[in-house]
């Protein structure tokens, strides 16, 4: 009899150990996932607290203002600012903010031209904007489009994307663009659509791509 009861106390004793146990491992499992919850949470506000430095290519230090001059194959002079350069091993240079200028004698348009980005090749003579950009005449015509590009040794203007002429004039849409002799032809390439003000007795002296008019 004193055997049999020494069994049982054996036996309640090792229930209650499984069941600290038991509660020990569950306490145990609840603290790690709160421990893992409030180090996640505490890393990602510390990551959102870290400040944003700036990234810096120590190979390619960009040039601040800087300014480029030259001149086409005839002889007129472009220059070519931006707010930020940055020049590639391949002589490529990336512009940021860039203005570029091409001069032509007295008798001729000018153009101005503005974009959010842009690349200058040196060696080629070729200009590349992008983003929004801006090209205005001294005859007051203004043209927008997303990219336009400049050879500038054969003091060519040209874009493959939608352009947008307005003057006093009127407006006119296309597919595409070429400005060419001097500054005096341009040629609207593909579709175009053409907006006369009527409160301007002024004949259009632009051409339209034969290929592509719109009827």
């Amino acid at each position: 009899m004193l055997i049999e009861n020494k069994n049982i106390e054996k036996a309640v004793k090792d229930r209650v150990k499984l069941k600290i146990l038991y509660v020990l491992g569950i306490f145990l499992i609840v603290f790690l996932i709160i421990f893992l919850f409030l180090d996640f949470h505490l890393r990602n506000k510390e990551k959102e607290l870290e400040p944003v430095l700036p990234k810096i290519d120590f190979d390619n230090p960009a040039m601040l203002s800087p300014e480029y001059k030259g001149f086409s194959d005839d002889g007129k002079e472009f220059i070519i600012k931006s707010i930020k350069a940055v020049e590639l091993e391949d002589g490529t240079i990336l512009l940021n903010s860039p203005v570029a200028n091409l001069l032509q004698s007295e008798n001729l348009p000018s153009f101005i031209l503005d974009s959010t980005e842009g690349e200058y090749d040196k060696k080629e003579k070729t200009l590349k904007l992008i983003g929004e950009v801006d090209l205005d005449d001294s005859k007051g015509n203004k043209f927008k489009a997303s990219e336009i590009q400049v050879d500038l040794k054969k003091n060519i203007i040209y874009s493959d994307n939608n352009v947008d002429l307005s003057s006093e004039m009127g407006k006119i849409s296309s597919q595409g663009l070429e400005i060419k002799d001097k500054g005096q032809v341009i040629i609207f390439k593909g579709k175009s659509k053409m907006i006369i003000n009527p409160d301007k007795n002024i004949s259009f002296d632009y051409k339209n791509d034969e290929k592509n008019k719109e009827e």
